[in-house]
């Protein structure tokens, strides 16, 4: 838990959303980290199936506000308005790369901490 804090994620608000249920939180932390959402997340874009990629990242949104992992949330809240309508230019292709590198980034290192 230090570690997530330290990092930036907010555990007691999410704890505290969860009705005091740390045990809950946790099986909930353990149960994304283990989903490999983000894996699915990452092929959709590279296979440009945008609709069906910003659907898992606005639910990777969803589940990272839950948990109170702010890093996450701020790096795929950039993923998620990159893929709102699609990319359509090289601009915005470039800019959705960089935004999904900077998010697997960020999950790398909530994995590191979870492991």
């Amino acid at each position: 838990m230090k570690l997530l804090k330290k990092w930036g994620a907010d555990c007691d608000d999410a704890i505290e959303r969860m009705m005091g249920d740390e045990a809950f939180y946790y099986s909930v932390l353990l149960k994304f980290y283990k989903s490999g959402e983000w894996k699915e997340l990452k092929e959709k874009i590279d296979k440009k199936v945008y609709t069906e990629a910003f659907r898992t990242a606005h639910d990777i949104k969803g589940v990272t506000s839950t948990l109170g992992l702010n890093p996450l949330v701020t790096s795929v809240s950039a993923v998620v308005e990159d893929l709102r309508t699609g990319p359509k230019t090289e601009e915005q292709m470039n800019r959705l790369d960089c935004d999904m590198e900077l998010f697997l980034k960020k999950i790398e290192e909530f994995c590191i901490m979870i492991e």
